[in-house]
């Protein structure tokens, strides 16, 4: 097998069909990250947007978009966004990946939502994760009775909810697709303050992924756009989210809502809406990985992930995955969650070596 690395230019209409039509062929390449306009909207905001070209027998078998950062290293198309990512092909591809690294003159390749059907990765991989999702291919309804045979109390309790803020508060309005800048700066407002509270990058400071977001939400095509959506009663703005959509997968990526009405879970109440609407055709709904609790308990399926790395310097690699095990003790041991210097050193570290 050939590889060989490519600029967005060479994104040509007939390849970009090609790319269609594999990714709607198979069910695992179904969310919004694996679509080829997620490419080529993130080239509009980034300039190291590369894609590499697999060729078998002078074929085109696989494609794989990544950014190609200083020194050389890959980084999954989306970076530090990406829920999801992996190589495009019509068939299982049995890859050399260090080869893949030679050919393109990389150095390094690191993920952390890779497809785990993808076998050629599992020898540089180092955990197993998964991504949650609503199965509304079979309608709401279905949904509904394995949520609830699932979740049971959460989701009767988030049902209870709906029903108490319609009395308590009013009745609610909501917009699938808003066009609204101020919902849109309401929401990074609310999302940077969550950030902040639960001491995670503060994405709202990053210029490129702000600006990958407001590039997204200007974005239609045939079957992938952007979908910022908003929750209101009374014409006050209660829950927001913000995501991508192809014709039936909705990417549930930044949702938030407003903290005073958090007893009423009006962020949920929007995901249960657009999950019932009839108009968006909807068939899955993807939570994305996380150890967020609605995300256990509404899902009825999920998609298992790969996180690791290959890497041309088996040192780095080593360095890289100790601080992957160290980060993952520090956050399952009790002991070890409180004391700040634990903190302070890992951070230390992860910050001196992802120069490497």
């Amino acid at each position: 097998m050939n590889f060989e690395l490519v600029s967005i230019d060479e994104l040509t209409d007939s390849l970009r069909q090609t790319w269609i039509d594999w990714i709607r062929a198979d069910l695992q390449y179904m969310s919004p990250y694996f679509h080829p306009d997620f490419t080529v909207n993130m080239a509009a905001v980034r300039e190291d947007v590369r894609i590499v070209l697999m060729y078998e027998n002078d074929e085109l078998a696989g494609i794989l978009p990544i950014h190609v950062l200083e020194g050389r290293r890959a980084a999954p198309i989306g970076d530090l966004m990406s829920d999801y990512h992996g190589v495009i092909s019509p068939k299982p591809l049995e890859l050399d990946v260090q080869e893949l690294l030679r050919q393109t003159a990389l150095r390094s390749f690191y993920f952390n939502h890779l497809l785990a059907t993808q076998e050629s990765f599992l020898p540089y991989s180092w955990e197993h994760t998964s991504s949650p999702y609503l199965d509304l291919s079979d309608g709401f309804a279905a949904y509904e009775e394995k949520a609830k045979q699932g979740g049971k109390s959460y989701y009767k309790n988030l049902l209870r909810n709906e029903r108490k803020m319609g009395r308590e508060v009013g009745e609610t309005r909501v917009v699938e697709f808003s066009d609204d800048e101020a919902v849109l700066e309401r929401l990074l407002e609310l999302k940077s303050e969550q950030y902040v509270r639960t001491r995670q990058l503060d994405i709202t400071r990053v210029k490129w992924m702000t600006d990958a977001m407001r590039q997204i939400w200007k974005f239609r095509s045939d079957d992938f756009s952007g979908m910022l959506s908003a929750l209101y009663v009374d014409e006050k703005l209660l829950g927001m989210h913000f995501g991508m959509k192809t014709k039936e997968v909705l990417h549930w990526w930044f949702p938030t809502y407003d903290p005073d009405y958090h007893r009423y879970s009006p962020g949920l109440l929007l995901l249960l809406h657009l999950a019932r609407s009839q108009d968006l055709g909807l068939k899955y709904i993807d939570l994305g990985k996380g150890p967020e609790p609605y995300k256990k308990s509404m899902k009825t399926g999920e998609t298992e992930l790969l996180e690791g790395g290959v890497d041309q310097q088996p040192l780095r690699r080593w360095l890289y995955r100790n601080i992957h095990n160290t980060r993952k003790w520090v956050h399952n041991t009790p002991a070890a969650q409180s004391p700040l210097k634990v903190y302070r050193e890992v951070r230390s570290v992860i910050r001196k070596y992802k120069t490497c």
